[in-house]
């Protein structure tokens, strides 16, 4: 770590000297200004107005006036998704997406993909706000543009400098001795836009054995090399020490309460991405991105194996060919891609007791993948996608696809309507793939089935001035979903088919110049083959959001309730109904100093994510923001 931080001291040093000489704010147009833009839904530069009421975005003012301190806290803001916590800040966090499965959704920071983690999932309980901008959710399959990604795509987008050179320096203390503190650079210039963060946070956890650390870096930049080639450079790194408290239930006896675990998870993580885009015209451009990312989480103290470290290792190339006809009713986009997977597990020491032999897996996925939206008048298009993946072992080709149709309605133009149909495909959790067998599982199956998904929406959006009315619905079968279950002989994979269908409904926009809101409800029905609700997915879920600004003082707070969720843990469980809120407010003492305060849970609610991982109690925190 210390040589991370004096790497990373370094980095900040040589920011503030590459200035091309311009200091503070000018009225220059830095490159890559796409702030206001969407790219995640289609890959083409689009606004907010023109997508889909499956598209939710939160905008860095959104962010930061929430005073949000997690990717998780922002996601649990958006309908149709859920996430189960095994309790608090950093602990192991599974996403739901319109009912799939958490390695469903695919995750990315800037449109790369993120280290997975080692069962093919995301460390979502570690992931800070850090040098975040914007965050783009895309709900539903969106595979045959981002492999993988049958139940939706989450795009964290760094900060955009929008001139000048700006610092921010933000710290917060409270509950459980937590301490949050959080370091934000930017710089931009006719030819240069970068931004660059680092984090660190500490909390002792409100339970025994679950203490948080992690010390965290972003950083982002664009440089136009010349009027045609322009250079950009992701890197991001993180380093958590996580108690695991574990279950108060023990699964093998679910009426026997458990004394806490003294595991230890050390993670480290790491991504670093260069690309270069070449303007060939004003219509066309080439991007090439590589990526390659790696996550390592050693497991010390366990309860029932040997110490082990387990890694992940991603390498990635990307090649993607955009253009659009001079008149700009065709806009498409071609792209190739190689990846290599590499996972292992090794025990930490040689003196292992554990029933599990080590092991290694790895396979390579070539794609190829197309989108087209072909505008067919003035207020009708149609978006038409296709992907094609194959694998180095034993699992099917896999082909893609999805066709959208939307149109503007009325004389006015302020509704919006759209159907469409998609098929994609999904390689199953590794993990789960290796219950019941040995892990070497490539040498084992001869064929390994994909999960496949038919996913049919309709959604209309309509604007009523300064409030906007969304409603989706959805009806998705998924087939071939790996599980595994726990029966007395252990845990066995099992392949189900499930079928999930919903709604979500929203309405959001200003009351007055001073008031923003925003309501949303969540219907989802999830059910297996045998008619059986998939467990820790809600039936209903209602968000609501409510900010008022005054002159010198923002106030706000966030309420949710969740109903009919279950859960399992040797036999099924019906998990009690919450309802949780949070209040937060920031005081502007000038322009460039605010203090602010947040408290979770203010009711002080006492429910579970999971079964028997009680969430938070009442967390109140202080903090100032200074910027300079």
């Amino acid at each position: 770590m210390k040589t991370c931080n004096l790497w990373l001291f370094l980095v900040f040093l040589s920011f503030n000297s590459f200035t091309f000489g311009n200091e503070g704010e000018q009225d220059v147009v830095p490159v890559l200004y796409m702030e206001d833009l969407v790219v995640t839904a289609s890959r083409f530069g689009q606004s907010l107005s023109d997508l889909s009421p499956s598209v939710s975005v939160f905008s860095k003012k959104t962010i930061e006036d929430g005073l949000y301190l997690n990717v998780t806290d922002v996601l649990n803001q958006i309908p149709g998704l859920h996430l189960s916590a095994n309790g608090g800040i950093g602990k192991v966090t599974s996403m739901f997406t319109r009912g799939s499965e958490s390695n469903h959704t695919a995750v990315l920071l800037n449109g790369r993909r993120l280290p997975t983690g080692f069962s093919g999932q995301y460390d979502l309980g570690q992931l800070s706000l850090s040098n975040v901008g914007t965050i783009e959710v895309v709900r539903g399959d969106n595979s045959s543009l981002y492999g993988g990604a049958i139940g939706g795509v989450v795009n964290v987008r760094s900060n955009v400098a929008k001139g000048g050179q700006n610092q921010k320096l933000k710290a917060e203390v409270g509950s459980d001795n937590g301490k949050f503190y959080d370091y934000n650079y930017s710089l931009a210039n006719d030819r240069l836009n970068s931004s660059f963060g680092i984090s660190s946070a500490n909390t002792d956890g409100y339970q025994e054995n679950s203490a948080f650390e992690r010390n965290s870096a972003n950083l982002y930049f664009v440089y136009a090399l010349n009027d045609s080639i322009d250079l950009d450079f992701q890197y991001l790194y993180y380093d958590t020490i996580l108690g695991v408290r574990g279950s108060i239930y023990n699964q093998f006896n679910p009426g026997e309460i458990k004394s806490a675990s003294d595991e230890i998870n050390k993670t480290k993580a790491y991504m670093y991405s260069p690309g270069l885009t070449f303007h060939i015209s004003d219509t066309s451009n080439i991007k090439v991105t590589t990526n390659m990312s790696k996550n390592e989480l050693k497991a010390i103290k366990t309860d029932y194996s040997s110490d082990n470290i387990f890694t992940e290792n991603i390498n990635c190339l990307e090649s993607t060919y955009e253009f659009s006809h001079s008149d700009n009713k065709v806009k498409s986009i071609l792209g190739l891609m190689f990846e290599k997977r590499k996972y292992e597990q090794n025990p930490i020491n040689n003196f292992s007791t554990s029933s599990v032999s080590d092991f290694e897996v790895s396979y390579d996925t070539r794609s190829f993948f197309t989108n087209t939206i072909y505008q067919i008048d003035r207020l009708s298009e149609i978006e038409v996608g296709g992907r094609i993946d194959s694998f180095s072992n034993n699992f099917e080709r896999s082909r893609s696809g999805s066709i959208k149709y939307s149109k503007i309605l009325g004389n006015d133009e302020k509704t919006k309507i759209h159907a469409k149909y998609s098929y994609g495909k999904n390689p199953p959790d590794l993990l789960i793939l290796a219950y019941g067998q040995n892990y070497n599982f490539f040498l084992e199956d001869i064929d390994i089935e994909l999960e496949a998904i038919r996913s049919k929406e309709i959604g209309i959006k309509t604007n009523l001035g300064e409030h906007e009315l969304g409603f989706v619905y959805f009806d998705n079968f998924i087939n071939n979903l790996s599980t595994a279950p726990w029966s007395p002989n252990g845990y066995q994979r099992v392949l189900v088919d499930s079928s999930q269908t919903g709604s979500e409904t929203y309405l959001s926009g200003k009351l007055g110049d001073q008031i923003r809101y925003n309501i949303s409800y969540s219907y989802l029905n999830a059910k297996d083959d045998e008619g059986s609700q998939l467990i820790r997915r809600p039936k209903h879920k209602w968000k609501a959001s409510i900010a008022r600004e005054f002159s010198n003082f923002n106030i706000g707070a966030n309420f949710t309730k969740v109903s009919g969720l279950t859960d399992f843990a040797g036999k099924s469980f019906d998990i009690k109904d919450y309802s949780v809120a949070r209040i937060y407010g920031t005081y502007f003492v000038s322009e460039v100093y605010s203090i602010h305060f947040r408290v979770e849970n203010a009711m002080n609610e006492k429910y579970s994510y999971l079964k028997g991982y009680p969430a938070p109690p009442r967390q109140a925190y202080l903090g100032m923001t200074y910027g300079f």
